[in-house]
């Protein structure tokens, strides 16, 4: 009996036809990276190549669609695969393969309870069985996929399942059961609108009345294949005793039948490029789709990376501000130790001034003393150590120590400007640079402050740069 004996059922009695479809559609697929898809048509490829006769590309095919599967991790189309698989190995005679595939689906089937699959196992191991006329076992499949295709409601599998079975039957000499197998067969193929079924149902059931001598209805049998033919080939001209307004009439009903045949090509032609560019649209979109994403995915990838660089550049910014409140912090300590060491240098001035101003008061009322009659040599002695104290003091040497550590360029640089000044002008200058008054520098200096005068006097003269003394007090 005529039936689908893979799992995949094909859409068109064009077997070329749909393999030239199905490669385009995988190019398609394969452009979009539609794993899914590239894996659905490798298999429909696969099915059609076996029907082509093209074997070793068919498990080839079915192979990949298992591969891409298995990455998926989508086990039931898998399923369908191993099906298709065993269907090309028992069209190629390799019938062991086959049942050991359809063998071990069997239990996978049962234990997922998978309804639409396991009949066709079972019909494909009835033929096995019918093959090797094991009739018994080949009902008994048979059967077994019967009640799980009366469940689904399976018409088309049901019809070709009655069939076999009716088939089956007839050659055990069992015609009356044979009967009734194949009037269910006849039944379930009009519910389809098999006609091809129905026809072999027919034929089938005049042999059995003809083997069991039974020749009741084998007339009204054969009007409904002559009906049957008629409906599905072009009506034939039965009788030559016909008139010819009969075989014009004839002639007529074939001409528009062909007419109709090439609206029908057409209109499958129209219907094969409308779904090729269905496919290509989707293709289309699917691709476009993707592209949209990767063009998002790529946009939110660099806002990161500038939302990135942003707060690196504020953390950045953020760390050159604390730089510079330090820096500024420290400048600010920096001048605060400095105005404390100007001041000091100021205390030691100051001190260094009273030390003189004592020293020379003592040196006056000792003067007077000798005036007034006073031993002259012991006088002389006091008088000259006071001077040499008021000249070679340590406090003068603990103020250059102090003003130097705190002016380490100070002396260098002016002397390298202006190396005609001398020692005493050096000191000068350095007692003008912690900003002491001139009556200030000449108590220190034990000079006048005429003497104060002319030392300013003569350091102008030999032009000093104007940036190197301050020149916020007057002398």
């Amino acid at each position: 009996m005529p039936g689908t004996t893979g799992f995949y059922s094909p859409g068109t009695d064009d077997p070329y036809l749909a393999l030239k479809l199905y490669f385009q559609s995988l190019a398609l697929c394969e452009k979009a990276g539609d794993s899914g898809g590239m894996a659905k048509v490798y298999n429909v490829l696969g099915f059609y190549k076996g029907q082509t006769g093209q074997f070793d590309s068919a498990v080839l095919l079915l192979n990949r669609a298992m591969e891409i599967n298995r990455q998926l991790n989508d086990r039931r189309n898998m399923i369908e695969n191993l099906g298709n698989l065993g269907y090309v190995y028992r069209q190629n005679g390799k019938n062991a393969e086959a049942e050991k595939i359809y063998h071990s689906l069997i239990a996978e089937l049962i234990a997922r309870n998978d309804s639409s699959s396991l009949p066709v196992i079972y019909y494909n191991m009835a033929a096995f069985r019918q093959e090797d006329h094991q009739l018994d076992s080949a009902i008994y499949y048979l059967r077994k996929a019967m009640v799980i295709a009366e469940i689904t409601g399976d018409t088309a599998l049901l019809s070709t399942l009655y069939g076999n079975t009716g088939e089956i039957l007839m050659d055990k000499g069992s015609f009356d059961s044979s009967k009734v197998y194949l009037n269910r067969c006849l039944q379930y193929s009009i519910l389809t609108d098999d006609v091809e079924t129905q026809l072999q149902a027919l034929k089938f059931l005049i042999k059995a009345d003809t083997l069991s001598g039974k020749y009741n209805d084998i007339g009204s049998l054969y009007n409904r294949i002559t009906v049957l033919q008629d409906s599905v080939f072009e009506r034939k001209q039965r009788n030559n005793s016909r008139t010819i307004e009969l075989q014009y009439e004839n002639e007529k009903k074939r001409n528009l039948i062909e007419l109709q045949e090439i609206e029908i090509q057409s209109k499958t032609k129209v219907r094969n490029l409308l779904l090729l560019l269905l496919i290509t649209v989707i293709a289309a979109v699917v691709l476009l789709g993707r592209m949209i994403f990767l063009r998002k995915k790529n946009y939110l990838k660099d806002k990161l990376l500038l939302e990135n660089k942003i707060q690196l550049n504020q953390l950045q910014l953020d760390q050159l501000k604390k730089d510079e409140e330090i820096n500024r912090l420290s400048i600010e300590k920096y001048q605060d130790a400095l105005y404390i060491k100007e001041k000091e240098l100021v205390s030691i001035a100051l001190g260094i001034e009273q030390k003189n101003e004592l020293l020379d008061l003592i040196s006056k009322r000792i003067q007077e003393s000798y005036q007034k009659g006073t031993d002259l040599a012991s006088l002389n002695q006091i008088v000259g150590s006071i001077k040499a104290q008021l000249t070679e003091s340590e406090d003068a040497d603990l103020f250059n120590q102090r003003f130097t550590n705190l002016h380490q360029d100070f002396f260098t640089k002016l002397q390298d400007a202006h190396p005609e000044l001398s020692k005493t002008e050096l000191k000068f200058c350095a007692y003008l640079r912690i900003q002491l008054s001139g009556n200030q520098i000449a108590s220190i200096m034990n000079v006048t402050t005429e003497a104060i005068r002319k030392t300013r006097y003569r350091i102008r003269k030999k032009w000093i740069c104007p940036g190197m003394l301050p020149r916020k007090r007057t002398l």
